[in-house]
Order: structure tokens, then C-alpha cells, then sequence
């Protein structure tokens, strides 16, 4: 199981990293109005964020389909103090300005700051923790084509249910499911 969980804050890392690129002036702003940085260091905390997370989801990754063990220790350990320093920041954030509604500014999944950002980060990070402690040598190229498949499902769904998380809960409606019966 430890390369889904690896795999999965890879994922996380990649596509955060990536919406972080591509949204780049709405993220900064929004690190701004979280007032935790000052204003001259957002521009240069979101441009390292961004690239760390690309580099470092990448590397994960590639570490765990290669199967590189002592890769997949060292960057998921750094993904896993990297998604609990992230759980901290949002914390701070959410607590620097009790009852304003600020973005989240976490790539994928956007969503106003809040206990469920903090919560979708703590996870992020025990899970890379997770999978860091309990490393496997075997590669994914390695592996019966049943147990990829596994992998690849297991990956896919923490990867989006914890994507999404904090946006799901900041809904106002409930989420129905199917047809109500009376």
C-alpha cells in the first residue's frame, strides 16, 4: 500500500504545483490576503512553493514507479514535512483573520480558508508519512498487472477525494446522491 500513498501525495504535489503555475497572480494575491506573509514575500514564496511542488511530485513519482526505495523515503519524508508546514501556514492563515472569507490559495480544490484546509493538509502529510515509513522495494513495472491496477485505483481516489475535500465541505447545499425517495 505504500506506493498508492506515495503516489497519491505525488499526485496531490504535481497538480497543486501545476494549478499553482498557471494561476500564479490569483494565487499571490491570495497569499496576501491571508496576511501572514507581507506583501513583498508572497510573489517569492508562491513562485518556491511552485516549483517545489513540481519538482517534488515528480520526483516522487518517478521514485515510486522505478521503485527507488531511498528515493521514495527521502521525498516522501520531504512531502510529508512539506504538506504538515503547509497545514500550519493554512491554520495560521484561517486564525490571522477569524471570519473573513479568504481562498485557500491550494492550487487544486480551491476553497475559503478554514479547518477542513488544515485537516485535507494534516492528512496529506501522515499520509506521505505513511508511505515514507512503510517504503517498498518493488517498483510499479514490477508488480502483477491486478495489483497496478489496485494501485492505480487506490491512488486515484484519495488523490481526488483529498483534492476536493474542503471544497465539498464548504458547500451550502448537502450533496444528494441518486433519487430521494418519500
Amino acid at each position: 500500500m505504500s506506493p498508492a500513498l506515495l503516489a497519491t501525495a505525488a499526485v496531490v504535489l504535481a497538480a497543486s504545483g501545476l494549478a499553482h503555475a498557471v494561476t500564479h497572480a490569483s494565487t499571490r494575491r491570495a497569499v496576501v490576503a491571508h496576511g501572514v506573509l507581507g506583501a513583498g514575500w508572497a510573489g517569492p514564496v508562491v513562485v518556491l512553493l511552485t516549483a517545489v511542488e513540481l519538482l517534488l511530485g515528480a520526483g516522487l513519482l518517478a521514485a515510486v514507479l522505478l521503485g527507488d526505495a531511498p528515493a521514495q523515503r527521502g521525498l516522501g519524508l520531504t512531502a510529508a514535512a512539506l504538506f504538515l508546514l503547509l497545514a500550519g501556514y493554512a491554520h495560521a492563515a484561517w486564525r490571522a483573520r477569524p471570519g473573513a472569507a479568504s481562498a485557500c490559495a491550494c492550487g487544486v480544490g480551491e476553497s475559503p480558508l478554514g479547518p477542513w484546509v488544515t485537516l485535507r493538509a494534516v492528512l496529506l502529510g501522515l499520509l506521505a508519512l505513511g508511505g515514507a515509513v512503510a517504503v517498498e522495494a518493488a517498483g510499479v513495472a514490477g508488480r502483477p498487472w491486478h495489483e497496478v491496477v489496485v494501485l492505480v485505483s487506490a491512488t486515484t481516489a484519495l488523490s481526488v477525494g483529498l483534492t476536493y475535500l474542503p471544497a465539498a465541505r464548504a458547500l451550502s447545499a448537502p450533496l444528494v446522491l441518486g433519487r430521494a425517495t418519500s
